[in-house]
């Protein structure tokens, strides 16, 4: 019977590193976008418009109208457009790589004390979560810093952070 965890399993070591079944999940989730964007651009450059062109197109435009349409400045969303694209993309790719039958319960290791999944959804590791949240809000404020609208919003912002971290900190004592 298969073992569920909190923490991901680790499959592999090398030397004194373990892969876990999220870091593996994870680079098939970036092998499968990575020949996406490499058969899309190829495409592109050879002049032939087909599916993978077309959409490609599609998703970027559809972003950026997104984009723009929140933060009403041309210039500010063509640079926060290559952040919130790719992390959606990604993630949106990952769960439904995690959706694919076979792919999360099919691949697994038998030890002798349970069995053990190759492959496991990125985001039922905590750690994933919580490092691309860490590095979206980082970045979108490195990003934004230079417009008179962010540095407001930067002003208040980064004051309401300390607070909720102080008041939770404070509610643990």
């Amino acid at each position: 019977m298969l073992h569920i965890s909190l923490a991901a399993d680790k499959i592999i070591k090398i030397g004194n590193v373990y892969l876990t079944n999220t870091v593996l999940a994870t680079w098939a989730t970036m092998a499968v976008l990575i020949v996406f964007a490499w058969l899309s651009s190829y495409y592109l450059k050879k002049g032939k418009y087909n599916f993978l062109v077309t959409l490609s197109k599609i998703i970027v435009k559809s972003f950026f109208n997104f984009i723009n349409s929140i933060l009403e400045e041309e210039k500010l969303s063509w640079q926060v457009l290559p952040l919130v694209s790719t992390l959606f993309i990604y993630i949106t790719t990952a769960n439904w790589l995690a959706l694919v039958p076979g792919f999360i319960g099919s691949f697994v290791i038998h030890t002798k004390e349970r069995t053990i999944s190759i492959f496991r959804s990125i985001n039922a590791d905590l750690n994933t979560t919580f490092a691309m949240a860490i590095t979206s809000i980082i970045l979108i404020k490195l990003l934004t810093w230079k417009f008179k609208e962010a540095k407001n919003y930067l002003r208040v912002g980064v004051n309401k952070v300390f607070r909720v971290i102080i008041i939770f900190f404070e509610d643990l004592i």
